[in-house]
C-alpha cells in the first residue's frame, strides 16, 4: 500500500529548539511504524513539502515546525493549523523566513498549491520555542513538549486513517 498520509518535520539541527519538527518526526517514524499507509520525513529545507506531497496517493500532508512562541504562546505550546481541509477551506500562515535561499513553510505550502501538489487535507502543527540560536538541542520547554506533541499527531493520524475507506 502506498502511503496516503506524508509526515513532514521541517527545521535545522544546529538551531536550538528550531529543530523540533525534526525530532517530531523521527519520532513518529518509529510510533507509527506499523502504519504502511504513512511515511515520515525530517528536513532542514521545507522545500521539500513540495516533493513530499506531490504524489498523487498522498491525501493528508502533516508539516511540523517550530515558531517563535510570542505573548500569546509560550515556549513548549503547540497548536495544530488547518492549512486545508477536505471542503477547499484555507487558512494563510505567517511568514517569518526573509533568507532569499531558502523558502519557509508557509512560502512552500502556498507554492505547492499553487502548482497542485497538494492534497486536499493538510495539517501544521506548530511547536513554540524561544532558543533560535546556535544549539545542538532543544530547550526544557520543548524537550517537554515533544513526546505529548508527538501522542497527539499520532492519535490524530490514527483517527483519521480510521476514518476513510480503504484504497487499494
Amino acid at each position: 500500500m502506498t502511503a496516503r498520509v506524508r509526515i513532514v518535520g521541517c527545521g535545522r539541527w544546529s538551531m536550538s529548539d528550531d529543530q523540533a519538527g525534526l525530532h517530531v518526526a523521527e519520532r513518529l517514524a518509529e510510533r507509527l511504524g506499523d502504519l504502511k499507509e504513512c511515511a515520515c520525513t525530517a528536513t532542514e529545507s521545507p522545500a521539500d513539502v513540495l516533493t513530499e506531497s506531490d504524489a498523487p496517493e498522498v491525501e493528508l500532508l502533516v508539516v511540523i515546525d517550530a515558531a517563535r512562541a510570542d505573548p500569546m504562546h509560550a515556549p513548549g505550546g503547540f497548536t495544530r493549523i488547518i492549512y486545508r481541509d477536505a471542503k477547499g477551506a484555507r487558512v494563510s500562515l505567517p511568514s517569518s523566513r526573509q533568507d532569499t535561499h531558502t523558502l519557509g513553510v508557509a512560502t512552500s505550502l502556498a507554492l505547492a498549491e499553487h502548482v497542485g501538489g497538494l492534497p486536499d487535507a493538510v495539517w501544521v502543527y506548530v511547536v513554540f520555542g524561544s532558543r533560535f540560536e546556535r544549539g545542538f538541542s532543544p530547550g526544557p520547554e520543548v524537550e517537554r513538549a515533544l513526546p505529548r506533541l508527538c501522542g497527539i499527531i499520532e492519535r490524530d493520524v490514527r483517527d483519521w486513517l480510521g476514518a476513510r475507506p480503504c484504497m487499494s
